[in-house]
Order: structure tokens, then sequence, then C-alpha cells
């Protein structure tokens, strides 16, 4: 088990949803108070740009998942539980918001 709080941080494809800077604040709080990593895990067509703009959020780690096309939500989520099957981290967030 890695001692990693993840979050799921919602993106359009290219650019970050207002949900995934309150997400990416969370997971930094709750792995404070666990102990652990703040994670983030992202699809995006252009990570690059995600990175850069999540820096001020304080996540230690950030797990990209290069998209070409808009993925169905059932997808993602597949792709996240198959990720935490491996890893096996602390704590998976999500929002709850139209994609989640």
């Amino acid at each position: 088990m890695v001692n990693e709080v993840w979050s799921f941080l919602e993106t359009d494809g290219i650019h970050l949803l207002d949900t995934a800077e309150r997400m990416a604040t969370e997971a930094k709080r709750t792995a404070g108070i666990f102990n652990a990593r703040p994670a983030g895990v992202v699809f995006s067509e252009a990570p690059d740009e995600i990175v850069d703009r999540l820096q001020p959020y304080g996540l230690e780690k950030l797990y990209c998942c290069r998209q070409d096309l808009p993925l169905p939500p059932e997808i993602i989520a597949h792709s996240i539980q198959a990720a935490a099957i491996d890893q096996a981290p602390q704590f998976v967030m999500f929002a709850h918001t139209s994609l989640s």
C-alpha cells in the first residue's frame, strides 16, 4: 500500500474544471490528517498545462493519463480502479459532479 491520498481532478480534456482545484486542496488537507502524501489523478489531452496549473496546490505526486479523445466516465472510473488496486492508496476521492 502506498501512503497516498488520491484525488480525481476533472478536466474538459484540456483545462481543469473548477472542482479540480478544490479537490487538489482537499487531497492535501486529507493527506495531512492521515500523514499521507497528496496526489492527483488526471486524464487530459494536454497534461503539461495541467501540471503547471496544479503546482500551487501542494500535490506531491500527479498521475497523468494522456487521452486523445474524451473518455466516458465509466472508462475513467475503471482505469482509476485498476490503478488503485495495483498501488493501493489510503483514499481515492471524487467530487460529486455531473461526470462522477
